[in-house]
């Protein structure tokens, strides 16, 4: 069973206990303590598909900005635009993992 799994779990749990409970304090403290363990796991899951994006995005060579050669502009190109030396200059990022959505 995964750290996710047994997040899950225990928020199921806590919710099979909520519908028991009988004084308005104990129902508040099983419902936080439900919505704690969902949020672990929702942050488990984040992480998860962020330690591999990254895992994914150091394996990837990088790539010099368009129309630059080591850093030196290409003396063969013609001379740029401001629009084009502002595109030239922007890092080429990915835009990184898609959020795990609620249940």
């Amino acid at each position: 069973m995964s750290e996710i799994d047994d997040y899950q779990a225990k928020a199921e749990e806590y919710k099979r206990l909520l519908r028991e409970a009988k004084t308005p304090e104990t129902r508040e403290r099983l419902s936080r303590m439900e919505q704690s363990y969902r949020l672990l796991a929702r942050n488990a899951a984040w992480l998860i598909a962020t330690a591999a994006f990254v895992k994914e995005m150091r394996a990837r060579p990088l790539r010099p900005p368009i129309g630059r050669r080591d850093g030196v502009a290409d003396a063969a190109s013609p001379p740029a635009s401001a629009a084009t030396k502002h595109a030239a200059t922007r890092p080429d990022l990915p835009r990184g993992p898609r959020p795990v959505p609620a249940k």
